[in-house]
């Protein structure tokens, strides 16, 4: 958190910073947005980045919460497939793992290989 502070520009005042109290890690793809509520204040709120910039670095995008728009994102993933995996999800409910995405219509054995590695499962 301390880095992410002072890659924001850091503050004037040095704020008191017990590492042992934090106990949350960050997982790859967690946004931080910093804000400065007063001149002693800082907002700290923790998010998830888009998915389409979680693509760019590799990171994979969660398939229970991946959009239509998300979903075709994917190389290989139009509009249609995508709305088959969503179609899937609310008929059955969440994706239990990754693997389940040989379920879906469009998908299978033969195309699972190429998917798999862009999604997991929270």
């Amino acid at each position: 958190m301390e880095e992410a502070i002072l890659r924001a520009g850091g503050i004037r005042e040095v704020p008191e910073f017990d590492a042992s109290s934090f106990s949350e890690s960050l997982e790859a793809g967690t946004l931080l947005t910093l804000s400065k509520v007063s001149p002693t204040e800082l907002k700290v709120k923790v998010g998830r980045m888009e998915s389409r910039k979680l693509l760019v670095f590799s990171i994979p995008i969660d398939l229970n919460g991946a959009s239509e728009e998300d979903l075709s994102l994917i190389p290989g993933i139009g509009e249609g497939l995508a709305l088959e995996i969503i179609a899937y999800r609310r008929a059955r409910g969440r994706f239990q793992s990754v693997e389940e995405l040989r379920e879906v219509k469009g998908i299978g054995e033969k195309n699972y290989p190429s998917f798999r590695d862009f999604f997991v499962v929270r």
